[in-house]
Parts: structure tokens; C-alpha cells; sequence
């Protein structure tokens, strides 16, 4: 991506979901788990339901999904009780607010700020990506 988007081998690994207005892999990879196991609860099958009801009320951590489904719950601050009943959002919005605020503090907001301010792209041009913008939006 670093060559993708011309930043510096040398820039911190954190900015650069930001400059590409995405989330990082991991946080990906839970978004999506986190979905398939919503869909399999509220919206499957009725066997599927009934046997993810069982892996998240019952077997818990001896179930891949409910292991899944604890492992998201802890990372991002939600209870089991909250699965249960739909009061999780999953939106990509959700995600980004929630990237921003978990891995950056404000010195890395700060210099993210001034490296796009000053960073040059190609030839001389200075572009100013959307997903500064964007940013800028998450952090009101």
C-alpha cells in the first residue's frame, strides 16, 4: 500500500488506514466474522440459529463461533448480553470511530495532520487525501 499511495518506507504503520480511509486487516477480519455470526443468530436458518444460540449461551469458548464472538465482544468493549439482544453496530462507520479512538492519541493525530500538510506526492503536487477529511469529521 505504502507504494500504492507514494508514502515513505519510514512513516508509522498506524497512519496509513487513515490515508487510505480503511481499517486495519485485523479489525477487518473481526467486522466480517463479527457479521456471519450476527446473520447466523438473527437472520439464518433455524438450524443454524439453534446452534449458534448454543455456541454463544453454552459452549462459549469451546465453539469457533462462539470463541469469535467472545474474542470481538472483548476487544471492542460489548457484552454477550448485547449480542443477544441486536444492540451491537457493525457498520464500517462504527469501526473507523472506533480505530481512531482505541490506536491513536492526539500527538499521532497531530503529526498525522502535519505529514499531510507537507507530504508530496509524485512531482511537486500536493494532494490533501479524503480520508483526512474524513477523519477530521470522526474526531468531532
Amino acid at each position: 500500500m505504502r507504494r500504492v499511495i507514494n508514502v515513505p518506507y519510514n512513516c508509522q504503520s498506524c497512519f496509513l488506514p487513515l490515508l487510505s480511509d480503511t481499517i486495519p486487516i485485523f479489525d477487518e477480519l473481526c467486522k466480517r466474522s463479527f457479521r456471519f455470526i450476527l446473520f447466523c443468530v438473527f437472520r439464518g436458518p433455524n438450524l443454524v440459529r439453534a446452534v449458534a444460540h448454543h455456541a454463544l449461551k453454552i459452549a462459549r469458548y469451546n465453539s469457533v463461533i462462539g470463541s469469535n464472538a467472545l474474542f470481538c465482544c472483548a476487544r471492542y468493549g460489548w457484552t454477550a448480553a448485547d449480542l443477544l439482544a441486536g444492540k451491537i453496530d457493525v457498520s464500517n462507520s462504527y469501526f473507523q470511530k472506533k480505530y481512531v479512538i482505541i490506536h491513536l492519541v492526539d500527538r499521532r493525530s497531530v503529526l498525522l495532520g502535519l505529514y499531510l500538510k507537507f507530504c508530496v506526492f509524485g512531482k511537486g503536487s500536493f494532494i490533501s487525501p479524503i480520508a483526512f477529511f474524513s477523519y477530521l469529521r470522526l474526531m468531532k
